[in-house]
């Protein structure tokens, strides 16, 4: 079948695979075009039935090439970044002047399901027994695949070409490639307008504006050290067998299976005679992670929790890592891929692998935490930038607030949460301060000093022979002598023994209030008394009139709508039962806004001045960018131009944002912070240069 381009200026375009793994040698078979008047053309190549190989037409090729590189053209994808890398590893070219309804639909409804065909079904009553069909036919064929040694995909859709193969007559795949070449354009049909009466036009362009920042992201990816896994992944498997063997000895189990609950339940409950504290919907026993918690110093719990903590590292992280990368110009590279909007709130999402939930020794709850950053790193003669964003929704919710006392304290480079716990936590002779003091120093009542740190012992030592006390009779009079050395400052005294315990109660209250929880989350992350979290939220309150405020607006503006937008301009639907988490999606719509403001502006600005300097990921509140090791000075006024992109909202907030720089030249895990990017250093900075600014366009 030879490729044909209809008649006309606008078509919807769509692919059909050997698979989804482009970066392992998946490629087209299949393509269709299909323009506004209904005609098509389809082309489906031939596949080599041992190696999977596709062998288009060299006329093929040319005619796409000229199809995908003319401006004039506007081609519509349902989940373009799919399609254009396919298309571009089998043509070489890039595609320029593209539509994407995965990303208009979500301007139409963040709540709407993605799929194309049962989209089409719902909104524009399509069915969808051309899958069905095409399916069942792959199913029968993938059986006499097998009896001939054909290389068959892992899973059906990667087979939609062996119809056709064993049959030349058979037209499913045809027929299933160009309804979803119509779907494409009649759902392009129904979201443009609707995008207009939603006022989310601009947001979507902006998403246009955005797609060649992640895709090149995706397309430069990121270095992952195979060596250190190798290491890592030995350490790990001594660790499993020797936790194994001793189970199985110690309790003379020969073929005790750690992954077996029912067994795992036997030896903890029947064998060691531990009590269970959390039973399974069933009413069984629980033996997963929040059920042994509470019995960590036992030997049985320590061994069991090594062996998973080493079985999901090696299973989950390691083996994924060296699956799923490359080798590129001698190096192993891992190409992630990267979603702006599949979460409601216009966050990143990733996967294959999951980059933005890599494990990390102040993440991991595992007995042997394991600190997957260590795997990542810059390649050779290039090194990491990563610029990551100072309590951002913090800052966004004293924007949204407009509370006086947050926006004078982000003013004057305060921390907005020391600030509210010196508000709320200190003062002289204030009863809570007292308390915190105590846990702090803990000799309250919910500590038992079996296992104070030497700094708490040392200072427990140091003030009960000043001031004649006993801490274990007297807690409170000792906790307000510590109090006085510190002028009643609960953060400063709490700095003393390395704690910062109050400070991140203050900030888990913030971030309560802001995920719209009432009292029993307000408890739930303090982790106190109904009574405490009630006179806690009445003297938050007094200290900030204006947040309970804005929160229960915000809710109303949803309940009344059903919908929100951001600072950034983006619609985010919100269903009856959840219009109290509007706040929360407001705060975190926004610093989405925020951080791909800055990710399409910097990779613009790298663009223009063509600096051997690339953006590699995306995590939370971090850009990092992968930057070729150059002279100092030219180097430092990248990265200042850098941060300065990043600190500019643009207009959007009224607070400032500002970032924080670490740089990385082995690993990941080893960034050093860059102590001269700071607000008070910049001007200087500009001025020591040897690099103009005017040189660098913005």
């Amino acid at each position: 079948m030879n490729l044909f381009i209809p008649p006309g200026k606008l078509f919807a375009v769509d692919t059909e695979c050997t698979g989804l793994d482009v970066w392992h040698g998946d490629r087209p078979f299949a393509i269709s075009i299909f323009n506004e008047q209904g005609e098509y053309s389809y082309a489906e190549w031939e596949v080599d039935p041992f190696t999977r190989e596709v062998y288009p037409p060299r006329a093929d090729i040319n005619l796409l090439r000229k199809f995908l590189c003319n401006p004039q053209i506007t081609k519509v994808f349902h989940n373009a970044k799919f399609d254009i890398r396919m298309l571009h590893k089998l043509t070489g070219v890039a595609c320029v002047n593209m539509h994407d309804t995965y990303y208009m639909l979500h301007g139409y409804h963040t709540e709407e399901v993605r799929a194309l065909k049962p989209l089409c079904q719902k909104l524009l009553d399509i069915p969808a027994d051309d899958q069905k069909d095409l399916r069942d036919e792959v199913a029968r064929c993938r059986t006499l695949a097998r009896k001939k040694n054909y290389n068959i995909g892992v899973s059906i859709e990667n087979d939609y070409w062996l119809p056709r193969h064993l049959n030349p007559k058979n037209r499913l795949c045809q027929r299933y490639c160009i309804q979803d070449t119509e779907r494409t354009m009649l759902l392009f049909k129904f979201l443009e307008p609707v995008l207009i009466q939603n006022d989310t036009e601009q947001w979507y362009e902006f998403q246009r504006r955005l797609f060649p920042a992640v895709y090149e992201m995706e397309t430069r990816g990121v270095r992952v050290l195979i060596p250190k896994i190798h290491e890592e992944i030995a350490k790990y498997r001594n660790e499993k067998e020797t936790s194994l063997k001793t189970l199985r000895t110690d309790y003379n189990w020969p073929d005790f299976n750690p992954n077996s609950p029912k067994q795992v339940a036997t030896l903890l409950f029947n064998k060691c005679g531990l009590s269970p504290t959390i039973y399974t919907a069933s009413g069984q026993p629980s033996t997963g992670i929040q059920a042994i918690e509470g019995m960590a110093d036992n030997p049985v719990v320590i061994l069991l929790r090594r062996y998973k903590t080493a079985e999901k590292a090696t299973g989950t992280f390691l083996e994924k890592y060296m699956r799923v990368s490359v080798k590129e110009l001698g190096e192993d590279i891992i190409h992630a891929e990267f979603n702006p909007v599949q979460p409601r709130t216009d966050r990143f999402s990733c996967k294959n692998p999951n980059l933005q939930q890599i494990p990390s020794k102040q993440s991991s709850r595992s007995i042997v935490p394991l600190d997957g950053r260590m795997f990542f790193g810059p390649r050779k003669g290039y090194l990491w930038a990563s610029y990551d964003y100072h309590q951002v929704e913090g800052r966004i919710f004293a924007d949204v607030a407009q509370e006086p006392s947050m926006l004078k304290a982000l003013e004057e480079g305060r921390d907005m949460h020391t600030e509210c716990t010196l508000r709320i936590w200190s003062g002289i002779g204030n009863p809570k301060t007292v308390r915190r003091a105590m846990q702090a120093l803990e000799i309250s009542a919910v500590h038992t000093g079996a296992h104070r740190p030497p700094l708490v012992l040392q200072t427990l030592k140091r003030l009960c022979e000043r001031y004649h006390l006993d801490y274990e009779l007297q807690p409170a009079k000792i906790a307000t002598r510590w109090l006085d050395e510190f002028e009643w400052n609960i953060v400063a005294a709490e700095k003393s023994l390395d704690k910062k315990n109050t400070r991140n109660h203050a900030k888990d209250f913030l971030f309560a209030r802001i995920f719209g929880g009432g009292l029993g989350a307000i408890q739930r992350a303090l982790r106190c008394s109904v009574r405490e979290a009630e006179e806690l939220l009445t003297d938050y309150n007094h200290h900030y009139p204006l947040v309970d405020q804005r929160i229960k607006e915000a809710a109303r503006e949803a309940r009344r709508n059903g919908f929100i937008f951001t600072r950034f301009g983006k619609r985010v639907n919100i269903p009856d039962e959840k219009y109290y988490r509007a706040m929360n999606y407001m705060v975190q719509g926004s610093a989405a806004g925020l951080m791909k403001l800055a990710l399409v502006r910097c990779y613009d600005f790298l663009k223009k001045n063509r600096l051997d300097a690339y953006l590699v990921l995306t995590i939370h509140d971090e850009l990092v960018f992968e930057i070729r090791c150059i002279e100092e000075k030219e180097l430092r006024e990248i990265l200042w131009t850098l941060g300065q992109i990043m600190e500019d909202s643009q207009g959007r907030l009224t607070v400032p944002t500002p970032v924080e720089l670490s740089v990385a030249t082995e690993n990941w895990m080893k960034k050093d912070d860059v102590k001269w990017y700071t607000q008070r250093n910049l001007q200087s900075m500009k001025m020591n240069s040897s690099v103009p600014i005017k040189r660098i366009k913005l």
